[in-house]
């Protein structure tokens, strides 16, 4: 069964609780973010993905969260998924709590009858979970085929590859070495950042500067030699296939 995305103004963290502590309580799994740090990229990824994969959107409505910027953002992203919404109003008139965004959805009266009003969503919210179509099945797991060890050399901006050489260019050159020095990183930013010279002081920017120009690479490597996957190792850059039998 899919979770519950549970969205709240973190003035309104208390009735959350004891929303999620019913929901949980009656069998449905949950997804919050309050064991997360407001505010940081990887905060921002994990709503996105959890909305993505959550099957029914609990809106706890309040003063507060009818003004919360992302309150407001999560309920994009339930309209963007497709994920069914269930507001409860925990606070203050509709007026002043129900978002436009929701105008149209039945809400759960939670002000007086607490219990009374997250009993009735939840067989709700059951009730809809249940008519969602099955997940889909896992993946087969992916088979690997190694392609060969990028051999760079010291002397020239060039690697070979099955006895192959590649002319690179001096920014190409530059980060490959980075990559190679730097195993299970995909690209360490920062240094090369530095180490490219690259204009400016904003470090955002010229950190996705040197991100485009190491997906640039990947794709003329990945081009080059028919490979799927380029993997840092402590031997070097592993070149690799995918979806095909192993080598022996």
């Amino acid at each position: 069964m899919r979770h519950i995305f549970i969205s709240y103004s973190h003035a309104d963290r208390l009735v959350m609780g004891r929303i999620r502590a019913r929901l949980e309580a009656a069998g449905l799994p949950t997804w919050s973010d309050e064991h997360l740090t407001v505010g940081t990229p990887d905060w921002e990824l994990a709503i996105e993905n959890a909305m993505h994969a959550a099957g029914a959107a609990v809106f706890v409505l309040s003063p507060e969260a009818k003004e919360s910027r992302w309150v407001r953002i999560e309920m994009r992203l339930a309209d963007l998924h497709a994920v069914k919404c269930f507001p409860v109003l925990v606070r203050g008139d509709p007026r002043e709590a129900v978002p436009a965004l929701l105008i149209n959805h039945q809400y759960a009266d939670a002000r007086s009858g607490f219990r009374q009003a997250v009993e009735g969503m939840i067989e709700s919210v059951r009730a809809h979970l249940e008519a969602l179509p099955p997940d889909p099945p896992p993946p087969e797991p992916q088979t690997w085929e190694w392609v060969g060890v990028l051999g760079i050399s010291a002397e020239r901006p060039a690697v070979t590859v099955g006895g192959r050489e590649l002319t690179l260019n001096d920014t190409e050159y530059t980060l490959l070495r980075l990559l190679a020095k730097s195993p299970g990183i995909v690209v360490p930013t920062r240094r090369a950042a530095d180490a490219l010279a690259l204009p400016g002081e904003d470090f955002r920017r010229r950190e996705k500067q040197t991100r485009r120009l190491a997906d640039d690479l990947n794709y003329k490597l990945m081009t080059i030699t028919g490979v799927q996957h380029i993997i840092t190792s402590t031997t070097g850059l592993m070149l690799v296939r995918h979806d095909s039998a192993p080598s022996a």
